[in-house]
């Protein structure tokens, strides 16, 4: 069930950070194609894999925000000067 939850969730991650470098076509999925699908959606379902493995204890909160953030922050920042 581990295994399928992983596959499940990395497909879909794959599916938003492949959206979310796409450039607009003018049509309906142009919502999808915002680099914030990417951003936003990645470090989302990170999170929902995480917590249907670990299970949702509301007592850590911040360090969901925490890693909520620093995923995010990863995928928006671009390392030009590296």
């Amino acid at each position: 069930m581990k295994i399928l939850l992983w596959l499940i969730f990395s497909i879909l991650s794959g599916f938003a950070y492949r959206f979310g470098g796409s450039a607009k076509k003018g049509d309906w999925l142009d919502f999808a194609r915002n680099t914030k699908t990417r951003d936003i959606g990645c470090s989302l379902l990170f999170l929902c894999l995480f917590w249907a493995l670990q299970g949702f204890k509301m007592g850590f909160w911040k360090a969901y925000l925490i890693t909520f953030g620093l995923t995010f922050g990863a995928l928006t920042t671009y390392w030009d000067w590296l």
